[in-house]
């Protein structure tokens, strides 16, 4: 799936899991539990990952994609 233009701020994440998702222009912030967030299989674009970069997401599933290709037919 994909997530567009979303925000998480000031949640609490408890065995949460994204999986095979695109995450474009989400915005994460003040999380609790934040570490602990499972992403399997995800692709995110640069300002997304700085935002899980700042709450200390463990980032080994993630891919950096480039904006642009987000939705092209490849």
């Amino acid at each position: 799936g994909m997530l567009d233009d979303c925000r998480f701020e000031q949640c609490s994440f408890y065995n949460s899991k994204f999986q095979n998702t695109t995450l474009r222009n989400t915005f994460f912030k003040n999380n609790k539990k934040f570490k602990r967030v499972q992403f399997i299989n995800c692709k995110v674009d640069k300002l997304t990952y700085a935002f899980l970069k700042n709450n200390l997401a463990d980032l080994s599933g993630i891919t950096l994609i480039d904006d642009q290709l987000i939705g092209s037919t490849e």
